[in-house]
């Protein structure tokens, strides 16, 4: 996997910054990239990527909405009601501002991902959360069916698919431990499942005892439950931020395992939680 990451997208993976505008991204998307690790991406994924450089996003908005591609041949689709052509992909219509058919396949074996819906590319780990809920907020917003009551039932369907799918998509970047595990994916390799442990022993026992001591807390105020509260709290951010430097690393190899001990940190925290520790 690592021989064939392109050097666009391990500069993605290094940090990079990406511009999020999503006013734009509601009537642009991105372009069809050329064959890179991420035009091959594992089809298990919700979404897959069509990672594209912020210069194709641009020639594209110069020419009203039409996409760009390595090739100059990908046509974009024609608006349903004014008959504009817009990119492959995009939630309103440039000219007319009519909500576009939920269509996320961009292309033969393309589609948009969760980074795209919410303006957030290219696909990385460390994700400013801070801008992905504004961008998710400002997309909700212009997708609000306040704004959409006059539309046809068919248009309300629209407005009511898109919103479905970016709220899933929030779900899954606002939470480290989904947002590895999808990133994991779009890169063809297997996410979490279910049944998968830690390889070490001695953690699953601690865990397990730091287990029984939240169980026996007295009340959010028991002197042990904060203990393990702080402790395991420093042990989440420790491991969230070791993830964030072996995905700069691609190391993936050692993912996995990193991304197992946070999930159990992030279960354990959130029992603590239940038990009203904020």
């Amino acid at each position: 996997m690592r021989a064939i990451l392109t050097r666009s997208v391990r500069v993605a993976l290094r940090g990079s910054r990406s511009s999020n505008l999503p006013l734009r991204l509601l009537r642009t998307t991105m372009a069809s990239p050329p064959q890179t690790a991420f035009s091959r991406l594992s089809q298990s994924a919700s979404f897959v990527s069509t990672h594209a450089s912020s210069e194709a996003c641009k020639s594209r908005e110069e020419n009203r909405g039409v996409p760009a591609s390595s090739s100059g041949k990908e046509a974009g689709r024609a608006c349903w009601s004014c008959g504009d052509v817009k990119p492959s992909f995009c939630f309103l219509c440039k000219r007319c501002n009519k909500v576009q058919p939920p269509e996320y396949a961009v292309s033969d074996g393309k589609y948009v991902c969760h980074y795209e819906l919410l303006g957030m590319m290219p696909p990385r780990f460390d994700v400013d959360t801070q801008q992905l809920d504004a961008n998710y907020r400002e997309l909700m917003m212009a997708l609000h069916p306040d704004k959409h009551g006059a539309s046809t039932p068919a248009e309300q369907e629209f407005v009511s698919t898109h919103s479905a799918n970016l709220s899933e998509a929030h779900r899954v970047l606002k939470d480290p431990v989904k947002r590895a595990s999808y990133l994991l994916e779009l890169l063809g390799m297997p996410g979490l499942q279910e049944e998968e442990r830690v390889s070490d022993m001695s953690l699953m026992m601690e865990m397990l005892e730091a287990d029984e001591t939240v169980e026996e807390a007295e009340g959010p105020s028991d002197p042990q439950l904060l203990e393990v509260h702080s402790r395991y709290q420093q042990r989440f951010e420790e491991a969230r931020d070791g993830l964030y430097d072996l995905f700069r690393r691609e190391r993936f190899d050692l993912v996995k395992e990193s991304l197992l001990r946070l999930q159990m940190y992030q279960r354990l925290l959130n029992r603590i939680k239940e038990r009203g520790v904020s």
